[in-house]
């Protein structure tokens, strides 16, 4: 790499342009929204969003939006969050054909792409239109396909194989590939991604967002006198959560106190509705919160847990919102092993525990809750202390901007030790 900064738009002439490209954006819930778009325009580039355009009452085709003086054009979907494979295909494809249609139109204006993958056929559309118009692309996986489409048991095997294809071809065209879990790299060296093109970047959080002020009213959700365990997030069935929900039913029998709040939307609500039902005392599944509020309510709580199901490939997913929790600076439960577990111990940020097995859940809360809160106030400001070192926003774009920089100049990545955390 040359003598400029790492992270920096390169020197001198016009500023770089960049299209970054992501099936779900703001007012929705994501993890890199308007903010983090701005701070890597802040840096020295020119950055366009493409996106789709939000449920609303009617159907609109096509809308070009301003936030904070960045274009967001906003693409039509059909758009589907059951349990249906056929119909969650259909968003994903419905999408993947807008965009291509859009970066064969308009991609010639920019000199290189970010495409934000879940799906992979953001990814996919990039690398085609890419293809046409010779714009390198950068590719960000937070989810690995079709490793975790193959656990979810909503595709059949031959689907699989195709996505496999897909996701071959994509991975081995993006000029640069970020990776969301270290366990993701050695996936993808093994699938036959060279090792150079790939970057570890932990998820980041909103750090504006990941704490109270956001005038949330708490008083629906019963906090005084209980040990509260919170969970905000998604509600499917790949978090598990009526092993959380019967591991907090035993806990509570030994400790009445004890109170578990699920917070959130997905296709495991209803179920999660009825179990809830079935001990008010215990558990309450409340609507989703915005995020500008989300931090209100976890302030509030006295542990926030998060759970996966207890499946060989979790081993090596880092749940989005442990970075979110993290830098809330409250204790944690996790109920993961593998990566996630690990950071959790390594930034002494609270309590893990093996999923699945609703006894053991059960006895981690229990110790939570017999801990003194100075010790449980020292574990939260630990993780803090580990997030703003390792997955920090600030650090996140840094690194994408090294991503951006190498890809667009067709150079090499910096050296894993220029940016060790």
């Amino acid at each position: 790499m040359t003598n400029e900064t790492a992270g920096a738009a390169p020197a001198g002439g016009r500023r770089p342009r960049v299209l970054f490209m992501t099936e779900w954006f703001e007012p929705l819930q994501v993890q890199k929204g308007i903010n983090f778009v701005s701070r890597i325009r802040d840096a020295g580039y020119d950055v366009d969003v493409a996106t789709s355009i939000p449920l609303e009452g009617r159907w609109i085709p096509y809308r070009r939006d301003t936030m904070n003086g960045i274009a967001v054009y906003r693409l039509p979907l059909y758009r589907s969050h059951d349990t249906s494979g056929v119909r969650r295909s259909l968003t994903f494809l419905s999408f993947f054909l807008s965009l291509l249609v859009f970066g064969l139109i308009r991609a010639r204006r920019y000199d290189v792409i970010y495409a934000y993958h879940p799906p992979i056929t953001v990814g996919l559309a990039a690398a085609l239109f890419g293809k046409v118009w010779r714009r390198p692309f950068v590719l960000d996986v937070l989810d690995l396909w079709p490793d975790g489409v193959a656990e979810s048991g909503m595709a059949r095997p031959s689907i699989v194989a195709t996505i496999n294809r897909v996701c071959n071809f994509t991975y081995r065209h993006a000029a640069r590939i970020s990776v969301a879990a270290e366990g993701f790299r050695h996936r993808l060296i093994e699938r036959g991604v060279p090792a150079a093109k790939i970057r570890l970047t932990y998820n980041s959080a909103d750090e504006n967002k990941a704490r109270p002020g956001g005038g949330l009213d708490l008083a629906p959700y019963r906090l005084e006198g209980r040990f509260n365990i919170v969970y905000g997030g998604n509600l499917g069935v790949m978090q598990d959560l009526p092993t959380v929900i019967s591991a907090a039913r035993l806990a509570h029998a030994r400790n009445p106190a004890l109170h578990l709040i699920l917070v959130g939307a997905g296709s495991e609500r209803g179920r999660l509705e009825r179990l809830a039902a079935e001990a008010p005392d215990v558990v309450r599944v409340h609507p989703s919160v915005p995020m500008t509020q989300i931090g209100d309510l976890f302030d509030a709580a006295d542990l926030l847990i998060f759970h996966l199901a207890d499946r060989p490939l979790f081993r090596i997913y880092l749940p989005g919102k442990l970075a979110f929790y993290l830098a809330m600076g409250k204790p944690i439960l996790a109920g993961i092993e593998g990566e996630g577990a690990d950071i959790v111990k390594a930034a002494g940020a609270g309590f893990t525990v093996a999923p699945g097995n609703p006894e053991a859940i059960a006895e981690a809360m229990l110790n939570a809750a017999d801990t003194d809160p100075e010790t449980r106030a020292a574990m939260g400001q630990s993780g803090r202390e580990y997030y703003m070192r390792t997955m920090s926003s600030e650090l996140a774009v840094r690194k994408l901007l090294d991503l951006l920089n190498a890809a667009a100049r067709r150079e090499p990545l910096p050296r894993e030790d220029a940016d060790a955390t």
